[in-house]
């Protein structure tokens, strides 16, 4: 049964009652300003004052929506259960020191990645092309053959199969939604499947490639994430990092309002994406957009050889992670989140 993304978006105050579609969804403009010291109040809803990559508390409000379905990944076994799915709040902020974007009323959904979650696009032939030159480039780039690897969220393990079809040695998938766990085989290619949530318990595991897709956005706590990764790599210089979320720059500019889910509790840019990894302890290698009209924004990372931060380093220059060191109060970047915001 497929679900609306989309529940009621409010619009200013004069505009309140205007009906934007047949379906009678009413928009509500939020005001753009400061965020206030104290928190605003909503039902069932706590406001979120931290940043999770700085901690800084100061925000710069975009919109506010409620009604979004909370689970878009989740099949239902009748259009009556499809209709009384859970839904949530989104109230859209950019922090004005990192210009890290987040949902402050994001609340974690309980069974979100249960068994059976699947948004899975490799039915696409577009998409399947961009996987398999993402596999390609990686396993070339970071000598991968032969090599054991991890990913962090791999979901049913398309693309963990496939690392492992072009030269990868033996694989391991971490993900609460795994129908299935233990050992398995592709081709004569060792896989453990753990169905779990990433974190320090498994920093132990000995792998050469630690990749996650698509997955970071919808974390709770991405900071805990990278820092549990930034444990597993410990100080193995040989051991790389490949991170892809969507590309909040690209969403942004283009107002693709259909990507503005409750279960997107982050939106990167190549900049805070970049901060992210290096309040982390990661040396940055790339950053960049990536797949068709740069969708996606990818970064590749690995252990510091000297163990410290390196927030001045110099990235390549075909990449847009050139600004992370910019401050996010840029007036370009900033126009641009208003005026997503304004189209509501």
């Amino acid at each position: 049964v497929r679900l609306e993304r989309f529940g009621n978006f409010s619009t200013s105050a004069r505009k309140r009652n205007r009906l934007l579609s047949s379906r009678a969804v009413e928009f509500k403009k939020m005001k753009l300003s400061s965020v206030r010291s104290e928190p605003q109040h909503h039902a069932s809803v706590t406001q979120q004052n931290s940043c999770p990559v700085c901690s800084s508390r100061e925000w710069l409000d975009v919109l506010e929506a409620r009604g979004l379905v909370m689970r878009v990944g989740r099949l239902y076994e009748s259009a009556a259960e499809a209709h009384n799915a859970a839904r949530g709040e989104v109230q859209l902020a950019v922090c004005k020191y990192c210009g890290y974007i987040g949902n402050r009323a994001y609340a974690p959904v309980e069974d979100a990645f249960a068994p059976g979650y699947d948004t899975s696009l490799h039915h696409s032939k577009v998409y399947m092309q961009f996987l398999s030159d993402l596999a390609d480039d990686l396993i070339a780039r970071y000598n991968l053959r032969g090599k054991p690897i991890l990913e962090v969220a791999c979901g049913p393990g398309f693309f963990l199969r496939l690392m492992l079809q072009k030269g990868c040695g033996s694989g391991i998938g971490v993900d609460p939604s795994l129908e299935h766990e233990g050992s398995d085989t592709e081709g004569n290619k060792a896989i453990t499947w753990i169905r779990d949530f990433y974190d320090e318990r498994y920093a132990h595991l000995p792998v050469d490639l630690v990749m996650c897709r698509q997955a970071l956005h919808t974390m709770p706590d991405p900071r805990a994430m990278i820092e549990s990764v930034r444990r597993a790599v410990a100080d193995r210089a040989n051991v790389r990092v490949y991170f892809e979320v969507v590309n909040a720059d690209n969403l942004f500019r283009s107002g693709i309002v259909w990507q503005l889910l409750y279960e997107y509790r982050s939106y990167f840019t190549a900049a805070s994406l970049t901060r992210l990894f290096q309040e982390c302890n990661l040396n940055v290698l790339r950053a960049g957009p990536c797949y068709v009209d740069s969708q996606y924004l990818s970064i590749e990372a690995a252990a510091n050889s000297t163990g410290a931060a390196r927030p001045g380093q110099s990235l390549p220059a075909d990449n847009v992670a050139d600004k992370a060191a910019n401050n996010a109060s840029d007036a370009d970047d900033r126009a641009q989140f208003l005026r997503f915001g304004a189209t509501f």
